[in-house]
């Protein structure tokens, strides 16, 4: 199945703000495809979740990625992020 093409004035057209919900690959939406990340109102990170061998990489490029685009964000954990031994 082959992906749309992102679309940077979709959320203009909508009465609907998205909210970006970063679990695992979000870094990957902020480099590869542009036009989406700048069509989200805001993002959410949960820093537990944004990959295992380059955990720090892919939350720093998010983190980067919401203060180049002026993204309002919030960094997240859930109860089991807290009660984790890992």
């Amino acid at each position: 199945m082959r992906r749309p093409a992102p679309s940077p004035t979709s959320s203009t057209r909508s009465t609907y703000r998205v909210i970006g919900d970063f679990h695992y690959n979000g870094h990957l939406l902020l480099t590869k495809y542009p036009p989406c990340a700048r069509a989200l109102a805001k993002y959410r990170i949960n820093p537990g979740n944004v990959g295992a061998k380059r955990r720090d990489d892919n939350f720093r490029t998010i983190g980067s990625g919401a203060v180049n685009e002026g993204k309002p964000s919030r960094i997240g954990v859930n109860w089991v992020a807290l009660t984790s031994s890992s």
